[in-house]
């Protein structure tokens, strides 16, 4: 993973040498994601952006996914954009933490390809994050904490297979 200060900007998978895929991160000055983009390491490379946009208040006003990561040729779809548990954004009503995100395709009717899934202990400090596409789990991150909050323990799986470190104070901001 790679940083721009304490911001994650660049976060590389890789099986023994090989390198599986790339997923990068864009902010603004308010230190907000603007863009997600997620490529493979094919030999013609797919990559898919996701934008977002904000309101007055920091709240998410808009998200769009670009499955060729090229703007304006038409192929973008916006993502669900609702808050308070109503639907596709669902924040929290005792925190405003985020809490799930699902993004639909474009078919009618909508099927649900993408679902984020966040989970916070009382602190409000991540414990896991979750991605599946088509209900199926291909991601996940569980974080174990000391009395401090700092993080002591890491698991990720990704698409069934699971590594975990121990000791990562440094990852803390998450």
């Amino acid at each position: 993973m790679h940083y721009n200060g304490s911001l994650p900007i660049s976060t590389t998978w890789s099986r023994g040498s090989f390198i599986v895929g790339t997923v990068s991160r864009e902010y603004d000055n308010s230190f907000r994601i603007t863009s997600r983009t997620a490529s493979d390491n094919a030999s013609t490379p797919n990559e898919e952006v996701a934008r977002f946009a904000y309101d007055d208040d920091d709240l998410l006003a808009s998200a769009k996914y670009d499955p060729d990561g090229i703007a304006g040729n038409g192929d973008e779809f916006e993502l669900g954009l609702i808050y308070d548990t109503v639907s596709e954004i669902a924040n929290s009503t005792a925190n405003g933490l985020l809490e799930t995100t699902e993004m639909y395709d474009n078919a009618s009717p909508p099927v649900k390809k993408i679902t984020d899934d966040y989970l916070y202990n009382g602190f409000g400090e991540m414990e896991e994050y979750s991605a599946s596409y088509l209900a199926s789990e291909r991601f996940k991150t569980v974080f174990e904490r000391d009395k401090l909050g700092r993080i002591t323990k890491k698991t990720e799986t990704l698409n069934g297979s699971t590594n975990s470190t121990d000791n990562v104070h440094y990852l803390s901001h998450i």
